[in-house]
């Protein structure tokens, strides 16, 4: 099973950054590869080049993307067609995620 991540993001930098950062944490990373798809919906605070400084230090594969269009439904159907996962999901860019978040995610797929 491939996963990929989806998170739509609008000027909040810091915020999705401390997201990647949990991200980079969780427990499934030693048994499961997964990507992040970030999607910008036009921040104009720095939040693509936040998201893109982080690129090479995170443990999984991480892509940037722009949409242009603002509305979370624009920049999520955007992640969904630029994500190369078989499960696909989404997450905010201002909550915390507990380390086990997405371990407890797949065992419900391994069902």
């Amino acid at each position: 099973m491939s996963l990929t991540v989806i998170i739509a993001t609008y000027n909040r930098a810091q915020s999705v950054k401390e997201v990647l950062s949990a991200l980079a944490r969780q427990t499934v990373l030693s048994r499961q590869d997964f990507e992040v798809v970030v999607v910008d919906n036009n921040s104009q605070d720095g939040t693509r080049e936040t998201v893109r400084s982080l690129e090479s230090s995170v443990p999984f594969r991480m892509r940037c993307f722009l949409e242009p269009q603002r509305g979370k439904p624009f920049a999520m159907n955007k992640g969904i067609g630029e994500a190369a996962g078989d499960i696909l999901v989404f997450t905010d860019d201002d909550v915390m995620l507990d380390a086990g978040w997405l371990e407890a995610l797949l065992d419900c797929f391994k069902k």
